[in-house]
């Protein structure tokens, strides 16, 4: 299993007191495929057979206000 994980932040003062922090998630950043194991049942049509893989690149967005 391949998984490249990434944050990013930016923090920017608005006034003296009060701050904006901006911050960026992201899950699989290479979006590389990460298949399941094959079908292992003698009986089954797809034995031998990779019939699913993990979840692409998934990213997030957060704003967090600060006074």
């Amino acid at each position: 299993m391949v998984n490249f994980d990434m944050g990013l932040q930016k923090s920017t003062r608005i006034h003296e007191s009060i701050s904006l922090l901006i911050r960026e998630e992201f899950f699989n950043a290479m979006n590389h495929a990460n298949f399941s194991s094959p079908s292992g049942n003698y009986s089954s049509s797809s034995f031998g057979r990779v019939t699913s893989a993990g979840p692409g690149r998934v990213g997030q967005v957060s704003m967090k206000f600060l006074w």
